[in-house]
């Protein structure tokens, strides 16, 4: 893709220095916008005097000044530019006067002069005043590719464009300085507009039939002036990219796709069929040809490009004449010219090409008779030997193979990933025989082997010396170990040293479950790129191909971080966006399979797992060198299709990138171990009954003492086996390289509807049966509570919560009833009158951005009204959603200078992957059971990239079943929590007393979960009197806890802004506050 600025100037007659400084303007802007090549018009500086008694030499005699400082603005702004046209002064042999030439050149962007044209064709003006050019056309090498020069009248002559396209020229730039008064009193009369017309279709017509691009530069100027604009690019297939729709002066940047060029050069071209009437040769010839383009049409076509033969020489031409043979045939006198002389022959023999010897051939016998000398100028030397012996057939060594690394071990930047004089470990020592084995072996008769089976080398006794080459360190390419953070080399030399088996030579394959934000993807980037490029073997690569297995809506993520990090065009991805038809993807993906060695030029597949379990029966037979699962947790499954599909895969190494590898429990732990290191732990079956059974029952509410201390040990056995395999780092990392992080617990009271609603539900006979044993569906009590949390309105509440009419407000109508009232009631839920402030204060006071998340869309719809009804600006992205869409939406909300403020999330469709660094503030409104989902959905906008201080919210309803959630989050455990949403879950891992405590409510206390930290550092009220001395992330209990007392209590001296103006309000009971650092 280029992208060219076209200057339409307009020149100030005379003043040469401001149009020159207006031109040096324009290109600043141009190369601030990203532009490689800045193009002006003819004549630019200035059109020629027209006028009698005017000195032309005075107006063109500093065109050198003028190059000289385009050369330097290339040079300082790092754009290529074409400076129009100069009119310099040349000095006339023939007619002894100065007159200028009409010169363009092409300036690259290190300010060095590539090409340069004097304009061939003249216009009547210039005829008389300008010295035409005489060169032939030619094209020349550029960082754009290669480009040919034209000016103006050039358009007229289509023999000038052949000659450059013959060339090899893809692009044609041509500056002009073309009027609509160049057509005459004629031409005007018929159509005021015929230069226009003419420059319009012949410039499409040149850019289809030469299968080039023009970048076309005309003058600007008002058109009651007679200026006429149409600055164009025009280009096969595509015809005219864009025109100036004005002729006022302006500045355009185009981009121009130059692969269009080169598919036109390859188009397939009509043919006739046989016997047809439509042939070229059959064709009318126009009634007015000349008889001078009929002799032109009947000699045989001869290329105009480089092979045209051209005249060395400035001297005039020898005459030749000719010899009349008509007397001695006895024929008539053809009317030629006089014949030679016979005087005049015989001086031809005194000239210097007759003097020498005639060359003859020598005679065979002779020659063959004669021993062979090489046929060497320098016989002396030490490389030659006369009478060394005729080499040996079949004995000629080898070529000398020097062995080093790809890259220098020693270098400034080198991160050494393999070092052959640490890492090599010999083989273990094999037993020693005891000496009667060796006996009966030297006893037992050998058999004579057959001299069939043996080489020509083997039966001469001469077998060749093969060395075996010594190994070679593997190093980081440079421009990633630039780059690569401290934590990240650590993980690329963990990553490395997994996959070659330097940890154990019967695995191939890890888990990198470092947190979200720490580069797990450059880190495998590292790592692939250094398996494709070397080896410990020197010139040989470890793996051929790689597969990206991820989330489609990563797919596109990931090709642009290669181009990112690897840079541009040094890898071809084969991504797998859902562009390409079912057809051509089924083409593609088993040519992709098939190919080896150097057939393969896109090593690298990028697909997603859905799209990949369509096609493994065509991947499967293909050996792959390595397989990288992001969000690998979507393979925690052994039973599902993913798992056995991408399981069935011929891969020698695989890693699995996954920021929360254990959300559940641990079966889930071992199908991503099993998957990553097949059979190291074991069938399912042995794992469940050695590990995890006594873990689980450990972990139980109900277990003895006895089984928490074999679990206990079990869980020390495995974390044994496997941390050799996993590592594991947390955001703390990030601290040194990241802005400060502000997260808070924020605990909101329940409006009075939602508290007489609550107190409904869990008094109702269903809830007091549920928890005497009877009830059979505790999960959709527990989701009516957790909706209820939110707002009213997401409940059907005359079905879901019957007979809760007392505890309707005056003002309450059911959402159904309220016909086209879109404004949403925030008084009726705590949280959502809170978030109402909060975004009215970020509208008002800052210019930050907010992203909101819950786990239902239906809280999502709720925002949406909210944001409408207020007049905010919001984009939402959720499951329903497009994948291809998606990556657009977030690069449309992350630019600094959109309108949206409010991103709309949904934690499922959203919280892997996405970088929201546009935004520094994010709200999650609702707790997951999972507090995998919550970390990942926290994540979104801490992370590389974030240029602002971050503030994170999480709201829980005080006293609600909402602390009961957090609180089992908030727990130490060494696996991350046992409970999922479904009933075998939740009836295996809650007792009837943890659903009683589960439904409890507390309405009058500021924070259950404080109240059950019995915390050291509060006083009995809740105040915090010892500031928290250290905070760690997992531990809400060593965070800063404040609690509401109003505006002279110590929450109103939180950092937070939108904290601090919640002391006015009582919608807010308590915050614990964590800062990274």
């Amino acid at each position: 893709m280029v992208k060219v600025a076209i200057i339409q100037l307009q020149p100030q007659a005379g003043k040469l220095d401001n149009n020159h400084a207006k031109a040096v303007s324009y290109i600043r802007q141009a190369a601030q916008a990203g532009a490689n090549l800045a193009v002006l018009p003819e004549y630019h500086l200035g059109e020629l005097p027209q006028a009698e008694g005017v000195n032309i030499r005075d107006f063109c005699i500093h065109w050198q000044k003028y190059l000289d400082a385009y050369c330097a603005v290339a040079k300082e702004l790092g754009i290529c530019i074409v400076p129009g046209s100069l009119a310099e002064i040349r000095s006339n042999e023939g007619e002894g006067a100065e007159k200028p030439v009409n010169a363009t050149y092409f300036i690259d962007k290190d300010g060095q002069i590539l090409g340069r044209y004097e304009k061939k064709n003249l216009w009547h003006p210039e005829r008389g005043r300008v010295i035409p050019g005489k060169a032939p056309h030619r094209a020349f090498d550029t960082p754009l590719g290669r480009v040919g020069l034209l000016i103006c009248w050039d358009l007229g002559f289509p023999e000038a464009f052949r000659e450059l396209v013959a060339d090899g020229a893809k692009m044609i730039v041509m500056p002009s300085y073309w009027k609509l008064t160049d057509a005459g009193e004629v031409g005007q009369k018929w159509n005021p507009e015929s230069e226009k017309v003419f420059m319009n279709s012949a410039l499409v017509t040149r850019a289809c039939e030469n299968t080039s691009a023009i970048v076309y530069c005309n003058v600007g100027g008002p058109k009651e002036n007679g200026f006429v604009g149409c600055s164009q690019v025009t280009a096969p297939f595509l015809g005219c990219v864009w025109r100036a729709e004005t002729s006022e002066e302006q500045m355009k940047i185009i981009e121009l796709d130059m692969n269009v060029v080169v598919d036109a050069e390859y188009r397939p071209r009509p043919v006739a069929a046989q016997g047809s009437e439509t042939t070229p040769s059959a064709r009318p010839v126009l009634n007015r040809a000349t008889p001078n383009s009929i002799d032109r049409l009947s000699k045989p076509f001869k290329c105009p490009g480089s092979s045209t033969p051209s005249r060395t020489s400035d001297k005039p031409a020898r005459k030749r004449r000719k010899v009349n043979y008509t007397e001695t045939e006895g024929g008539v006198d053809d009317k030629s010219e006089t014949p030679w002389l016979t005087e005049e022959r015989q001086a031809l023999a005194t000239r210097d090409v007759n003097r020498f010897p005639v060359f003859k051939v020598k005679d065979k016998e002779a020659t063959f008779k004669q021993r062979f000398k090489i046929p060497v100028i320098n016989k002396s030397g030490d490389a030659y030997n006369a009478s060394r012996p005729a080499p040996t057939l079949g004995m000629r060594k080898g070529a000398t193979f020097v062995v080093k690394p790809l890259h220098d071990p020693s270098g400034e930047f080198a991160i050494v990933l393999y070092d052959p004089t640490v890492d090599d470990i010999d083989e273990e020592a094999k037993p020693e025989k005891k000496e009667g084995e060796n006996q009966q072996e030297e006893a037992r008769p050998k058999l004579d082997e057959p001299i069939v089976h043996k080489s020509l080398a083997d039966i001469l006794g001469l077998k060749k010396e093969v060395e075996s080459r010594p190994r070679v360190p593997v190093v980081i390419d440079p421009k990633l170990a630039k780059i690569l953070r401290p934590h990240q080399v650590e993980g690329v030399k963990f990553l490395y040293r997994c996959t070659t088996g330097m940890v154990d030579k019967n695995a191939h394959g890890c888990i990198m479950a470092d947190g979200m934000g720490l580069g797990k993807t450059l880190q495998c980037i590292a790592l692939m790129w250094t398996l494709l490029r070397q080896s410990p073997e020197a010139g040989k690569p470890t793996i051929q191909k790689c597969i990206i297995a991820c989330p489609s809506s990563l797919v596109g993520n990931w090709a642009n971080e290669l181009g990112k990090w690897l840079g541009q065009g040094t890898v071809t991805p084969f991504a797998v966006d859902g562009k390409a038809s079912k057809a051509e993807l089924t083409t593609q993906m088993k040519q992709w399979a098939i190919s080896t060695g150097r057939s393969i030029v896109r090593p690298v597949l990028i697909i997603s797992y859905e799209t990949l379990r369509l096609y493994v029966d065509t991947l499967k037979d293909s050996p792959i060198g390595l397989l990288l699962c992001d969000e690998g947790h979507r393979l925690k499954n052994k039973d599902s299709l993913t798992w056995t599909a991408l399981n069935s895969l011929n891969v020698s190494r695989r890693v699995i990138l996954s920021g929360t590898p254990i959300q559940n429990d641990l079966s889930e732990y071992f199908a991503l171990l099993n998957f990553a290191n097949p059979d190291l732990l074991g069938s399912q079956n042995e794992f469940r009954k050695r590990f995890e059974l006594p873990i689980l029952r450990g972990r139980d509410a109900a277990g003895t003492d006895e089984d928490r201390k074999k679990g206990d040990e079990r869980l020390s056995e495995l974390s044994g086996i496997v941390n050799k395999f996993i590592i594991r780092r947390t955001n703390d990392i990030l601290t040194k390289y990241l802005t400060v992080k502000y997260e808070h617990v924020v605990f909101c009271n329940l409006s009075q509807f939602q508290l007489d609603l609550y107190h409904h539900f869990i008094q109702s006979p269903e809830i007091r049966s549920l928890l005497r044993g009877k009830g059979s569906q505790p999960l959709k009590a527990i989701g009516i509570l957790k909706k209820l949390c939110n707002h009213p309105d997401l409940l059907n509440l005359s079905t879901e919560l019957p007979g809760c009419e007392h505890a309707f407000p005056d003002d309450y109508v059911p959402p159904e009833g309220r016909g086209r009232d879109r404004d949403i009631r925030a008084w009726y839920s705590g949280k959502m009158m809170v978030l109402d402030r909060m975004l009215a204060r970020i509208r008002q006071d800052t210019n930050d951005k907010i992203v909101l998340i819950s786990n239902y869309t239906q809280t999502l719809d709720l925002f949406e009204k909210l944001c409408r009804s207020r007049g905010y600006g919001s984009l939402r992205l959720d499951g329903t959603m497009n994948v291809n869409k998606r990556q657009k939406l977030v690069d449309k909300f992350n630019d600094p200078d959109g309108e949206e403020f409010v991103f709309l999330l949904s934690s499922k469709a959203g919280g892997c992957g996405l970088n929201l660094i546009g935004a520094n503030r994010l709200v999650l409104f609702d707790p997951d059971w999972n507090p995998a989902a919550d970390q990942q959905a926290l994540a979104r906008v801490w992370r590389d990239g974030q240029k602002k201080d971050c503030f994170v919210y999480r709201f829980i309803a005080t006293g609600s079943i909402e602390e009961k959630i957090f609180q089992r989050q908030s727990h130490k455990q060494l696996l991350s929590s046992c409970v999922v949403d479904s009933a075998e879950d939740v009836e295996r891992h809650f007792s009837i007393e943890s659903l009683r405590e589960l439904f409890q409510f507390k309405p009058e206390t500021r924070s259950d979960t404080h109240d059950t930290f019995k915390c050291k550092r509060c006083r009995p009220d809740g105040s915090q009197y010892i500031k928290a001395p250290a905070m760690l992330y997992g531990d809400t209990n060593t965070w800063n806890h404040f609690v509401n007392d109003g505006e002279k209590g110590q929450l109103s001296k939180i950092q937070d802004l939108l904290i601090r103006q919640e002391t006015q309000e009582r919608d807010v009971s308590a915050v614990f506050q964590y800062i990274s650092h």
